[in-house]
């Protein structure tokens, strides 16, 4: 794949290739195969994997060569390819130690941030991992940075699923425990995702959770049996809530109240709500709790 950088990441790019080599000027043209970056220029071609950082040269390439080239793809400022070469940028200036080095802190923001709009297309980057660069998973699997550039082809996808949504604020309302008004703008959402992504997994959990709040314990179920395991982090925590659902109406005389005090595992709000009734509450779950636990486990293993 053939790119033609904005101009401000081209700079930020040329510069770190002149890092590796000080003779090396670029021709303003990269090509990017796999996982390995290629700026082109002379007295050779510098090759970098963005994988593992490792480096090397290549002969150059003649006039009438690059004149032949196939039409670049052009990688526009504001865009998410843009921010993904961005990022691997800092991600690569950090494991060759090449300075400016941005903050540990600030790269988990971007990456936090960067992942939040990936997930359309379902991709994520699980973060820093030793011996690499950037490990981006596609749908589950290893993607590689032609692959990623590749997909964020049509950014489209975004504004059709979300619209009008604002995912922060969603978020806010199930934190506060307003979870009749977050039901609703998340069923559309559901319905408005793909199913079996990486962000419609993302909304049934959600709709797990929240039809559990609100007592409707077999919708609970089925959304959270709805979402694709490739793209659940934490399979003990999803056992345990597609269990709850499943078993917590069966608990008998303590089904009442081993819900309520799951809730407030869920949600603090929630918590908060009961004030100190919360107290009397730990006192009457706490001995079975963990027996309790366990069966839901086993409980959502089965399905």
């Amino acid at each position: 794949m053939f790119l033609k950088l904005n101009n401000a990441l081209r700079l930020q790019y040329e510069a770190l290739f002149r890092k590796l080599d000080e003779n090396w000027k670029g021709d303003e043209i990269f090509i990017i195969e796999d996982d390995l970056m290629m700026a082109v220029g002379k007295p050779e071609c510098l090759v970098l994997s963005l994988a593992d950082g490792g480096f090397s040269k290549q002969e150059p390439f003649e006039p009438e060569d690059i004149a032949n080239m196939e039409e670049p793809k052009e990688i526009e400022e504001g865009t998410l390819q843009n921010e993904v070469l961005k990022y691997v940028l800092m991600r690569l200036r950090k494991v060759l130690d090449i300075k400016p080095l941005a903050p540990e802190h600030m790269l988990e923001v971007l990456r936090t941030k960067l992942n939040d709009q990936l997930k359309f297309f379902d991709i994520t980057d699980p973060g820093e991992k030793d011996g690499t660069v950037v490990d981006m998973r596609l749908r589950g699997g290893h993607g590689t940075i032609e692959d990623i550039i590749f997909v964020l082809e049509d950014e489209s996808v975004i504004v059709e699923v979300l619209g009008d949504v604002d995912m922060d604020y969603l978020r806010r309302l199930v934190g506060l425990g307003r979870f009749g008004e977050a039901l609703e703008i998340f069923r559309g959402l559901y319905e408005r995702s793909k199913p079996g992504s990486m962000f419609n997994t993302e909304v049934n959990m959600y709709l797990g959770e929240l039809y559990y709040h609100l007592d409707m314990l077999d919708k609970s179920a089925d959304h959270y049996r709805q979402c694709n395991h490739i793209y659940i982090t934490d399979m003990k925590d999803y056992r345990i809530r597609l269990g709850h659902s499943l078993i917590d109406d069966k608990a008998g005389l303590r089904a009442g109240l081993i819900k309520m005090y799951y809730r407030c595992m869920l949600n603090t709000a929630y918590k908060k709500s009961l004030g100190k009734e919360y107290d009397k509450l730990v006192v009457q779950v706490e001995p079975v709790y963990a027996a309790h636990e366990a069966q839901c486990e086993a409980a959502g293993a089965l399905g």
